[in-house]
């Protein structure tokens, strides 16, 4: 699903359309069947698949999604295993954790603002006023609840500042 959601309809061994005027059943359905199945068991279908992967795919959720369709079932990841990565790619895009109660670590969201804020940095995810203004409300939070240590407290400032002025070189 995530190959054809990426790809606008293609699956990785069968087009959009294909997929749309294939039979429903009959002589025809067994045709088409033969074709996917020949295309799948083809000597280089892997080969072919990866590339398409990374093509499609040119950035981590590639890696991800290749690994997820590895010919040999025994080394394809988990689901939790796909979680947890697919968690880990998205992080930049999501936003950051409202803060941890009195007592939790604030590892959390110093983890999720700092990655969001690297990526605008890397120009890989933009940034509203209002995300600007909730970055800059829970990094005052984070610094007020001493929960952090200094290297960390240093390098969400450190962050703020270069997004900061790269936001005002935009403006100007």
């Amino acid at each position: 699903m995530l190959f054809a959601l990426r790809t606008g309809g293609d699956y990785p061994f069968v087009t959009k359309g294909e997929a749309k005027s294939r039979p429903l059943d009959g002589e025809a359905r067994e045709k088409f069947d033969k074709m996917v199945d020949e295309r799948v068991h083809h000597p280089k279908a892997e080969i072919a698949l990866r590339l398409r992967v990374s093509e499609e795919f040119p950035n981590g959720s590639g890696k991800l999604l290749a690994h997820m369709l590895d010919f040999d079932l025994t080394k394809r990841p988990s689901a939790a295993e796909c979680a947890e990565e697919w968690r880990k790619l998205l992080r930049p895009w999501i936003a950051a954790a409202p803060m941890p109660e009195q007592g939790d670590t604030a590892g959390e969201s110093f983890e999720d603002v700092s990655a969001y804020l690297n990526a605008v940095l890397r120009q890989t995810a933009a940034m509203s006023s209002l995300q600007w203004e909730r970055i800059i409300s829970t990094i005052e939070k984070l610094e007020r609840s001493n929960q952090l240590d200094e290297s960390k407290l240093s390098r969400l400032q450190e962050l703020r500042k270069s997004v900061g002025e790269k936001r005002l070189s935009v403006l100007v």
